[in-house]
């Protein structure tokens, strides 16, 4: 006869192997670099950590205090039958790098917009010149002729008022 333990040993598996993996975390570069095997670290460089939590199937890598260095491609392997990789590349961007180039920009973008007003008040300018200049020719040519019509009569005063 079984046991109560017994019996319950048979409802379950005892040792699920679909569930034993490793996973692993390399660095590709000319000369691989293994950094870790499961949560043993085996870089020489202790930023790097592997982070896996009880009953999760996700395996993080853990890079403390980024560096330029750091970016390249990784690789996340899967000790499986048959074998599966996951490639990950690393981009890593100086924040106040990024920061001072934004600014460069937005300063460029000022400038190009002031630079576009002024040539516009420039433009706008000429043109009001231009239309007083007229106005100035007109006038005269105006008052050359009432000149001439009024030439006996010395009391005629011709006053012209230009508007800015």
């Amino acid at each position: 006869m079984l046991s109560e333990r017994q019996t319950e040993f048979q409802r379950k598996p005892i040792c699920d192997i679909t569930k034993i993996v490793k996973v692993s975390w390399v660095k590709r570069k000319a000369i691989q670099e293994l950094l870790t095997v499961g949560l043993i670290t085996y870089a020489n460089d202790a930023r790097f950590q592997a982070i896996h939590f009880h009953h999760s199937e996700d395996w993080t890598l853990q890079i403390k205090y980024v560096q330029g260095r750091d970016a390249g491609l990784y690789e996340c392997q899967v000790s499986t039958h048959p074998p599966t990789s996951i490639f990950l590349h690393l981009e890593v961007v100086d924040y106040y790098e990024k920061v001072k180039e934004e600014e460069e920009e937005e300063e460029e973008e000022e400038e190009e917009e002031e630079k576009k007003k002024k040539h516009n008040i420039k433009q706008q300018q000429r043109q009001h010149n231009n239309n007083i200049n007229n106005n100035i020719s007109n006038n005269i040519s105006n008052n050359n002729s009432n000149n001439n019509n009024n030439n006996n009569n010395n009391n005629n005063i011709n006053t012209n008022y230009i508007h800015t």
